[in-house]
């Protein structure tokens, strides 16, 4: 989500910026563009965060929700600052320029400095250890610097590709041959593969019905889960049940037809796990002002975290 900061420029400076194609590209932060066949895999969608105005991206306020799959970012504009929030609690991470991170509780709030370029590749959780050379629970609302993980001189490479690239399709390339190049060998039990898959599929399944469908005890599945993905099977399917309020709110719902679309009770159930997960109500997290359009109907049709909005 995306709200804006002290400084903000006029609305009438701001709508002209969007009418002559200068400030925010609709594609940024709606509609993710779809990963080669190559990276399908292990890749869920990625998206190219482009906003070249210094002034413009130093007004927004990119809030990401809590979800099931870890994000990886490389950043080719001036270094977002970024901070994590659960209600009232909240602190400062390190400024690193290019990170591995998964949010499982609270929000980030990435504050560009300056012209914004970032790569943020959503990977499936299922496929992410291939990748990320550590336990999935040491990504719990952390950022790992992506040259803790790999070589300094891969990361340079890296780096030095994605800012001479020409376009978002050639930056996109660069991300998509390194991930190809650093994948490591699967070390997911299929089972509970199988189990992120269901659950993230269908969150209101319950333990008893998904140990039975994978022919486990639910004292395996609590384990086995616990120990691959740094979570319980409840708090993970808690988590799937958020991201699905997310994109069912950003596709225009009221909160009756989102609490039924999503499996809730009732309202003050959705307001009860909702709050539980993100630290603050839905109305809250959302905020009074309507978000931008940027072409819903389109954007809808592919699930986006990020949702923009506009004091």
């Amino acid at each position: 989500m995306i709200s804006a900061q002290p400084n903000w420029p006029s609305q009438a400076a701001l709508q002209q910026r969007f009418e002559f194609g200068a400030g925010i590209p609709e594609a940024s932060f709606s509609s993710p563009i779809q990963p080669s066949p190559a990276v399908a895999d292990f890749v869920e969608a990625i998206w190219d965060w482009d906003v070249p105005d210094g002034e413009v991206a130093k007004g927004l306020t990119i809030k990401v929700p809590p979800s099931t799959a870890p994000y990886f970012v490389v950043q080719y504009g001036t270094p977002t600052h970024c901070k994590w929030r659960f209600g009232d609690d909240s602190y400062d991470h390190t400024n690193y320029s290019h990170v591995l991170t998964q949010t499982q509780s609270g929000t980030f709030a990435i504050c560009p400095r300056g012209p914004l370029g970032v790569i943020t590749v959503r990977l499936k959780p299922e496929g992410a250890t291939r990748l990320a050379r550590v336990a999935m629970h040491e990504l719990m609302n952390v950022k790992i610097g992506l040259r803790n993980i790999f070589k300094d001189r891969e990361i340079a490479e890296l780096e030095e590709r994605v800012m001479e690239a020409a376009d978002s399709c050639e930056r996109i390339a660069c991300v998509e041959r390194f991930l190809l190049q650093s994948l490591g060998r699967d070390q997911d039990d299929p089972v509970f593969s199988q189990a992120s898959l269901q659950l993230r599929r269908n969150p209101g399944l319950r333990m008893a019905q998904l140990a039975s469908l994978l022919g486990i005890s639910k004292r395996q599945l609590s384990r086995g889960f616990r120990s691959t993905y740094g979570t319980s099977p409840k708090q993970y399917a808690r988590l799937a049940r958020v991201e699905k309020v997310v994109d069912a709110r950003r596709r225009g719902l009221g909160w009756a037809d989102v609490a039924c679309a999503c499996g809730f009770a009732d309202q003050a159930h959705l307001i009860n796990d909702f709050g539980a997960i993100v630290g603050r109500t839905p109305a809250e997290f959302f905020g009074p002002t309507p978000p931008l359009d940027f072409h819903r109907a389109k954007a809808a049709a592919h699930y986006s975290p990020f949702i923009p909005f506009m004091l």
